[in-house]
């Protein structure tokens, strides 16, 4: 595959950033990775797939609203204070 085409470094920094980023690095490490000095750079080499933001929400709601499916009758009657204010 890369044999028969040419690759310029802007192309493989880019390819590298959405890769990391896919994995779940921050963009911060991201940036630290590629040495830039804005982060506004970084953001123009990383970009996520619909299919990974479409995940990382899906993760997202799974994380702080999965109680909420298990028994929303409860949910209601619960106090809603959190432990340590309690």
């Amino acid at each position: 595959m890369f044999l028969g085409k040419r690759y310029t470094p802007h192309t493989m920094r880019h390819t590298t950033a959405t890769h990391m980023l896919e994995a779940g690095v921050p963009i911060m490490a991201i940036k630290n990775f590629l040495g830039h000095s804005s982060i506004s750079t970084t953001e123009r080499y990383a970009e996520l797939s619909q299919g990974t933001v479409n995940r990382h929400i899906r993760d997202w709601n799974e994380k702080w609203f999965s109680h909420q499916k298990e028994n929303p009758v409860t949910q209601k009657n619960e106090n809603q204070i959190p432990d340590f204010l309690k």
